[in-house]
């Protein structure tokens, strides 16, 4: 264990750095960060003090080829052969299910729209939007 703290299971419990896998308790445990490729988590994860030190100056780096926004993408929304594509399950517990969803509650409106032209969305109304909700 590299920290001093007296651990108790209910006031003080035990963590360890997800990079040096050393021992310590949750304020010697602040810092969470992105890890290199070969610990094969997209997710930041918790790190010690140290090991948080030394993998700030990296992050920009790694947000750039380990993180969740970096994905290759699973299943192509457009396209049309897939029937999971029209199959959306009303709850999603992870951001990636919810976006999942949004792409192809999207496809499927545009797939109306080139149907029937007068059910789709004015132009002038998408020009100046920020967002659409669904």
């Amino acid at each position: 264990m590299q920290c001093a703290a007296p651990f108790t299971a209910v006031t003080c419990g035990r963590h360890h750095c997800r990079f040096c896998r050393g021992i310590f308790c949750r304020l010697c445990l602040k810092g969470r960060c992105l890890l290199p490729v070969k610990f094969c988590e997209r997710n930041p994860q918790r790190v010690c003090d140290a090991c948080y030190d030394r993998f700030d100056p990296l992050q920009n780096l790694l947000i750039t080829s380990v993180s969740n926004a970096t994905q290759t993408v699973k299943h192509d929304v457009m396209d049309w052969t897939c029937a999971r594509g029209w199959l959306n399950f009303p709850i999603g517990l992870t951001m990636e299910h919810e976006i999942y969803k949004a792409a192809n509650s999207l496809r499927s409106y545009t797939q109306v729209a080139r149907i029937n032209p007068e059910k789709s969305i004015p132009h002038a109304v998408l020009s100046g939007a920020s967002g659409l909700a669904m």
